[in-house]
């Protein structure tokens, strides 16, 4: 209590100028309209300015939720696409039935560590084996591919991109509906190459690449890129197609996981085929 006496005594001149200062305005305030006025929209500039921190302060802690939320939804729209669905379609006499059943699943991930200035990159995504994320399922994202499972864990699955030297991916020009092999040449990460497709073909500049029928890993129809340029190296066959990522996998931070629910059927009769 002594002390507390003597803190006044030392401040009680402080304290006092401080009282009669907020006593001082508030007659001011209270019997001036203008000075009122003043008062009242600079409260209301500082409540709103405070008001409007704290709100964007709270947008940016729930932006991971509100990402994922969304990445979900996208993923359940995938699902209603014509190139995931399989079409079982038969016809007895006059009489066609058309069914359509469920061929891809997608299942939304963020990707929490990745590489794309190395010779063979990988990313890593926040689902795993609990989310029945299994090996050789393919990534994609709205814009294009990213690449294939390959290792995975209780938690997080690891993907081989398309930016691997041994990446390959069935690749088919949209236009005409010839196919090659897409295949990165370890240089560029804007860029992969179309191989495989024979000089008979006609491509053109702007053409889109996408994934191929023949592929078990994605849907058909999933964007690749657009032919940048292309050209037929002396006593070749076949074509040299630089293709341009339609995804840019330096910045790209959520994608879809694709299971093929029919490929065990495909892969066992695969399996019967002779060696030669």
């Amino acid at each position: 209590m002594r002390k507390l006496f003597l803190l006044f005594i030392r401040n009680g001149g402080l304290l006092a100028f401080g009282i009669l200062e907020v006593f001082s305005i508030f007659l001011v305030v209270q019997f001036n309209p203008e000075q009122e006025e003043i008062y009242v929209n600079s409260l209301n500039n500082f409540v709103a300015k405070t008001d409007a921190v704290s709100q964007n302060t709270l947008d940016y802690l729930q932006l991971d939720s509100y990402a994922d939320s969304l990445a979900k939804a996208n993923a359940r729209m995938l699902e209603k696409l014509d190139n995931a669905l399989y079409i079982n379609k038969s016809q007895t006499d006059t009489v066609v039935r058309t069914e359509f059943e469920q061929q891809y699943v997608f299942t939304a991930a963020k990707i929490t560590d990745k590489t794309v200035s190395r010779k063979n990159n990988y990313f890593i995504l926040n689902r795993g084996k609990k989310h029945g994320i299994k090996r050789n399922s393919g990534v994609i994202t709205e814009k294009g591919i990213i690449g294939v499972v390959t290792d995975v864990s209780k938690d997080f699955a690891q993907v081989m991109t398309v930016l691997h030297q041994q990446s390959r991916v069935n690749g088919e020009l949209r236009r005409t509906g010839d196919f090659g092999t897409v295949a990165w040449d370890g240089d560029d990460d804007r860029f992969v190459s179309l191989r495989d497709v024979p000089k008979h073909v006609r491509p053109a500049v702007g053409d889109t690449i996408q994934t191929g029928g023949f592929s078990q890993i994605f849907p058909q129809g999933v964007p690749i890129g657009i032919i940048e340029e292309f050209g037929i190296q002396p006593g070749s066959n076949f074509y040299d197609i630089k293709v341009r990522l339609s995804e840019n996998l330096r910045t790209v931070k959520y994608g879809y996981v694709v299971e093929n629910l029919k490929r065990a059927q495909i892969d066992s009769l695969q399996a019967l085929r002779p060696v030669n």
